[in-house]
């Protein structure tokens, strides 16, 4: 009855959603939805021509950069705002998404694996991965400088959405027939409406208050969410000014604090245990690997369907997560562990994979993985750290879960690339490695 009481407080001391909320959740959906439709991209393009040595090219194209983007991004922002670099990272993708897009279009009627063709694609997922490092590593710092207090859990909705991206480029790919030129045409469409929802997002009031520009903070917040919220909010960015200036990066004499050194391990096994099951490969790959084995049309469509629907079902998940973190973090774990026991299982039995088994596999670990294991760790656990390391350990578990999922990314290529049966035992080993991180690593207080 307590905890029923203090989620209906929760819910009426939420503030109201006024103009300024609105661009922003636009921006943070938009930015979801673009940064999935890159997925969408790259696995069209990978069904299209198979897994050729192009196919390791086009991902260390979108990875590295990506990487690179997502560690240098932030310390830019510090210098020059939030609101350029996001803005330069929607222009980015639009640029990536033309040229391979036009690349596609020229390269219509061959083979699509000449060398000038292949560095054609490579230049387009280069600038994809840089867009996708700048918005992914700022988003979370943007929505948090923009929101007003009260207004929870915008970043994990964002994140939801990649799955809609990913889905919808899938079955544009599919039905058009040309590789991935209609997903990317369609990617430059959402990345200048992107482009819009950035510019129209005034630069943030924090970022303001830090270079001593409190009239602009004000005229910042007033723009976003009127003068009577604005007098309110105004004293809570300098709070925050004053102690972005007391922050310092992690040193050896901090990691000798024993809360430190705990809440680094367990930030560190909540992103291991979030992209164990690989879903970014799964989305990519697994087009690829329904061809191979032979599987109907309509089985790519309700892959396809499948994903946006995971994705759906994730955004409910997001928003209504609370108690019981634990309970669902572990329920998802089992999950993920009985999915690809089933596929192990069907290749001992069979000495191959069919496409009703492979496609049903598919989608349980997605929906183990992004309705329950994701929203019950992301952002479950408080760190406990000093004071001073606040803004260093938020920003190291950002360009964290982009390292980790880039990782999952090349993980999974790999592994599309050993024997089935291979393939399959490390894929369970992995999950079953994630399940004994999530039970041994998670503080006691995490599951009360």
């Amino acid at each position: 009855m307590t905890k029923q009481k203090q989620a209906a407080q929760s819910r009426t001391s939420r503030p109201p959603v006024g103009r300024g909320e609105v661009r922003m959740r636009a921006f943070a959906y938009l930015t979801g939805i673009t940064v999935g439709l890159v997925d969408g991209v790259l696995a069209i393009h990978i069904w299209s021509a198979g897994f050729t040595h192009a196919v390791a090219l086009f991902i260390a194209a979108l990875s590295l950069p990506s990487l690179l983007s997502a560690i240098l991004t932030p310390r830019l922002s510090e210098h020059i705002g939030r609101r350029i670099p996001n803005c330069v990272g929607a222009v980015t993708l639009a640029a990536g998404s033309l040229v391979i897009a036009s690349t596609c279009a020229v390269a219509v009627g061959s083979d699509g694996t000449g060398t000038g063709v292949v560095v054609s694609y490579c230049i387009g997922y280069a600038l994809l991965g840089l867009g996708y490092g700048a918005l992914w590593s700022l988003l979370p710092r943007t929505a948090h400088e923009l929101s007003l207090r009260g207004h929870a859990r915008l970043v994990p909705r964002a994140n939801s959405l990649l799955g809609v991206g990913g889905g919808v480029g899938i079955a544009l790919g599919f039905v058009h027939g040309v590789g991935p030129l209609l997903p990317s045409v369609t990617l430059v469409g959402f990345s200048l409406a992107l482009l819009i929802a950035a510019s129209l997002l005034p630069e943030s009031p924090a970022w303001y208050a830090s270079k001593g520009r409190e009239v602009d903070a004000f005229l910042a917040l007033k723009s976003l969410h009127g003068a009577l919220e604005a007098s309110v909010e105004i004293d809570h960015v300098r709070l925050d000014a004053e102690m972005a200036r007391e922050q310092h990066p992690l040193r050896l004499r901090d990691v000798a604090i024993p809360q430190v050194r705990s809440a680094l391990l367990t930030a560190l096994a909540l992103v291991c245990v979030q992209e164990a099951p690989l879903v970014v490969a799964i989305i990519i790959f697994t087009p690829a690997l329904l061809a191979g084995v032979g599987a109907a049309g309509w089985m790519q469509l309700t892959f396809a369907a499948g994903v946006v629907l995971i994705a759906l079902a994730t955004l409910t998940a997001v928003s209504r997560v609370g108690a019981h973190r634990f309970l669902r973090a572990s329920l998802g774990s089992v999950g993920a562990v009985l999915s690809s026991m089933i596929g192990v299982a069907v290749f001992s039995v069979n000495g191959e994979i069919g496409p009703v088994a492979m496609l049903i596999v598919a989608l349980l670990m997605m929906a183990a993985q992004r309705i329950w294991i994701y929203p019950a760790c992301h952002g479950a656990i408080d760190p406990r750290i000093p004071p001073w390391l606040v803004t260093w350990q938020r920003q190291s578990v950002i360009t964290l879960n982009v390292v980790a999922r880039t990782f999952a990314l090349i993980l999974g290529g790999v592994t599309v690339f050993l024997p089935g049966g291979v393939a399959l035992g490390v894929y369970f080993g992995l999950q079953c490695i994630a399940l004994i991180l999530l039970l041994v690593r998670l503080p006691h207080e995490y599951a009360e």
